[in-house]
Formats: C-alpha cells, structure tokens, sequence
C-alpha cells in the first residue's frame, strides 16, 4: 500500500465485508450520548470523567470509522472520535456533578 487513500480503501473494503463493530453488525452501541465514561487511550493511561457527546458517522470512506471510531466524547480533541473498545461506563460520578469533572467548565 503506498499512500493513505489507498489505506483506507483496503480498512473501508474489509469492514463493509466483515462488519465487525455495531451498529453495523446488528447489535446495539454501548453508549448513549451524556453517558459518563472512563476513556482508556493506545498507552492504557485512563481519562475518567468524561461524557460521551456524539456519534461519529462520516459521509464517505473513513479509516478511523473503518476501525471501530464510533464516539465522540469531551476532551481536548473533541473531534476525534474512539471506539467502544476504549470506553468503560464511570460509575463513579454522582449524576449531580455536572460541572465538576473536568471539560464541563
């Protein structure tokens, strides 16, 4: 593969093939948005706090779409999304505390 379009080319074809994420493989998403959340980044560092604010749903071929990127959620990069994989309910975050985790300021 010698250039990024054809990448995802190759990532689009083989998840419009096997279609291994939801919703696409007919099972539900795991998260709702306003859903506190635990984000676990590439590293295993943990981000608690977080909400989920969006679904990620491109127009056209996308690599990261292609990979399982199906949230949005309220961090320094609110337009990268992530995948399901990554994220864990919080369970530790009262439902009063709007305004007191970090990012709702």
């Amino acid at each position: 593969m010698s250039s990024h379009w054809e990448w995802v080319e190759e990532v689009s074809a083989r998840h419009d093939a096997e279609k291994p994420f939801a919703p696409e493989n007919g099972q539900p998403l795991k998260f709702g948005i306003g859903e506190w959340v635990i984000y676990t980044n590439d590293y295993g560092i943990e981000f608690a706090g977080l909400r989920v604010t969006g679904f990620y749903k491109p127009a056209g071929p996308d690599g990261l779409y292609a990979n399982g990127a199906r949230y949005l959620i309220n961090t320094n990069s609110p337009w990268m999304p992530v995948s399901e994989a990554s994220l864990r309910i919080d369970e530790n975050v009262p439902e009063r505390a709007y305004g007191a985790r970090w990012g709702e300021w």
